[in-house]
């Protein structure tokens, strides 16, 4: 994320910047949207769980 996009969400409120973070990971491909998956995973087991992330893997 460059640094210009980054300011724009932090102007952002929570659901639109969740929106925003997951709408760009998705636009990188299925690189990147691994690679939030992992970090999601690590960092909110639960949430990961309910949203049954490890047996979607990308949208």
């Amino acid at each position: 994320i460059n640094k210009v996009k980054l300011e724009s969400i932090q102007t952002m409120s929570r659901t639109d910047k969740a929106r925003e973070l997951i709408d760009l990971v998705l636009n990188k491909g299925n690189s990147a949207c691994k690679i939030m998956i992992d970090n999601l995973c690590d960092l909110d087991p639960f949430v990961s769980e309910t949203l049954q992330l490890k047996l979607n893997e990308c949208f």
